[in-house]
């Protein structure tokens, strides 16, 4: 009987998740495979079934983490069969871990609770592997006789309880714009999801000018269990507050030449940024900081030149990913965003992004993929890409798209590195067209 029950040390049953080495190990004796020890360890509830086979209870918990970064693995033994030197023997084993890796092969699923379950069958065992709502790796295993059946309605029900000591962040904050001289109050929303009092400190972690201020309401304080508190965070605009600008990026950042991960472009509006660590203390050990921010402009909205429009408009009239095509470098007096964009009349519509000083220009040209023989001006090589240079503008065709730059004021040597960075990236299928849609 025994060779068709679940033991620990089988190493079948670890090839499915990744125990984190760099853990500080804390275990359950014997005496502790109780619940409520289990819980006073982590300080949290623990997953666990709220169904089992009749006649079959819950026989060891053992937890192993650290309450430092709050990363828990736990196991679960049901119906201890035998216990030697090097085995322990279960018919139900539940293994929990606090973040899921992911499964990477194909393997039969079932669906229940709305979570796909990866189902792993040996000889002797069957296991349901799936991510919970909180994001942790579960694998509930059971010997053959147990019956599928009944393995799923104990992985059903398998509860999530929260997974974080602490949940943290600024209520409900979208398009925050403070002008200068005026001010605004936030709400900083936290919770306390543990089962043991916990104590709450905040510290500001950002380089605002001095010219904002920022009041935060309590900056330390014990929550209790299960317990909650909103925190009033003000912001103050002064008068002299400088407005915020994008960082200015060199080209060798934008576009090194072994890295494969060009930066975006910047098309947002600049802001300033609020930023707080949050930490905990727990069992007499101080958290990992938590840090939650929100962003705010202080300049008020552009009006629009007559015949533009904003960003998401031209994305969304474009049938190409204008995020990605824009340009990540601009030279020194070329400022990020666009002032505005315009829609060409025909379809698929073109777009052209105008810069202070800079033209970018997206046309959908399908089956386009060099320049035309007609087409006047100087041929060189950018990128293994044929352009033509002409005067004040440079044209390229790649990906069904004809990408043009136009300039009065920007030196060639500098429109040349502009078209660079709109090159380090291409659509897996050859097209800009349609992607992502």
């Amino acid at each position: 009987m025994t060779e068709n029950l679940i033991k620990k040390n089988v190493p079948w049953l670890m090839v499915f998740y990744l125990i984190p080495s760099l853990l500080s190990s804390i275990s359950c004796s014997k005496e502790m495979t109780i619940i409520e020890k289990a819980e006073s360890i982590m300080g949290l509830p623990v997953p666990l079934p709220e169904y089992l086979p009749e006649g079959y209870e819950i026989k060891s918990i053992d937890v192993d983490g650290d309450i430092e970064r709050n990363r828990w693995n736990i196991e679960i033994g049901i119906n201890l069969v035998e216990e030697t030197a090097n085995t322990t023997v279960y018919p139900i084993f539940l293994d929990i871990h606090w973040f899921s890796m992911g499964i990477k092969i194909e393997t039969d699923t079932i669906t229940f609770n709305d979570i796909i379950a990866h189902i792993f069958r040996n000889t002797n065992h069957v296991q349901l592997v799936w991510t919970d709502r909180e994001g942790r790796h579960v694998a509930l295993t059971a010997v053959n006789e147990i019956g599928f059946d009944e393995l799923v309605k104990i992985a059903e029900s398998v509860r999530s309880p929260p997974s974080k000591v602490l949940e943290v962040s600024f209520d409900a904050v979208n398009d925050l714009r403070i002008l200068r001289g005026d001010s605004k109050k936030l709400i900083l929303q936290i919770t306390n999801n543990s089962l043991k009092p916990i104590r709450v400190s905040l510290v500001r972690y950002d380089e605002l000018p001095k010219e904002i201020q920022v009041d935060i309401e309590d900056d330390s304080f014990t929550l209790r269990p299960g317990k909650a508190r909103d925190i009033q965070v003000e912001i103050k605009v002064g008068q002299e507050t400088p407005s915020p600008v994008w960082p200015r990026r060199s080209f060798s950042e934008v576009a090194p030449e072994e890295n494969a991960f060009p930066y975006p472009a910047l098309i947002g509006e600049p802001y300033h940024h609020l930023a707080i660590n949050c930490t905990y203390e727990i069992f007499g050990v101080i958290s990992r900081p938590k840090r939650v921010s929100v962003d705010f402009y202080i300049d008020p909205d552009e009006i629009l030149p007559a015949g533009m429009v904003t960003y998401q408009e031209a994305e969304n009239a474009a049938d190409f990913p204008l995020h990605i095509l824009l340009p990540s470098y601009l030279p020194d007096g070329i400022d990020p965003p666009p002032v505005g964009y315009e829609i060409g009349s025909e379809e698929p519509h073109s777009i052209t992004a105008h810069y202070k000083g800079l033209d970018v220009i997206l046309r959908p040209e399908p089956g386009v993929t060099e320049p035309p023989d007609s087409y006047a001006g100087e041929r060189t090589v950018i990128r293994k890409k044929t352009v033509i240079v002409g005067e004040n503008r440079i044209d390229w065709w790649v990906y069904d798209i004809h990408n043009t730059l136009i300039s009065d004021v920007v030196p060639m040597y500098e429109l040349k590195l502009v078209a660079e960075s709109m090159m380090t990236v291409g659509p897996h299928n050859n097209s800009w067209l349609g992607f992502g849609q």
